[in-house]
């Protein structure tokens, strides 16, 4: 599990986490509605250089990842099957104290839908 804290650094919900092929794929696939938090990294090894965050298309709008940069994803599709979104290896390093996660609506990321 990996724990997500919201703001004044309480620890607001928590999120499988496992290897999958060399990745560590946090399942998302419970998130509803709107929210933000922020994950550390566990261990002293830090961020893992392969990340993937597991969601369910059409379930929430999209997500917004901020770590040493920003990346917005908008989430479209009709549901069904969790797929795992592959975030790009600029987006941290291992020395990146938080990752910060916004989804819904608050992510300010429209969706699109008919893009594979």
């Amino acid at each position: 599990m990996l724990g997500c804290e919201g703001e004044g650094s309480a620890l607001t919900r928590s999120f499988p986490a496992a290897w999958v092929r060399g990745v560590l794929v946090i399942d998302l696939t419970g998130l509803t509605g709107d929210g933000e938090c922020s994950m550390r990294a566990v261990g002293a090894g830090g961020w893992p250089e392969r990340l993937a965050l597991r969601v369910v298309p059409g379930v929430t709008p999209a997500l917004e990842v901020v770590a040493d940069q920003r990346l917005r994803l908008p989430v479209a599709g009709a549901g069904g099957a969790s797929v795992e979104l592959m975030l790009p290896h600029a987006l941290h390093s291992p020395a990146t104290p938080r990752i910060g996660l916004r989804w819904g609506a608050a992510a300010g990321v429209a969706a699109v839908s008919g893009i594979p």
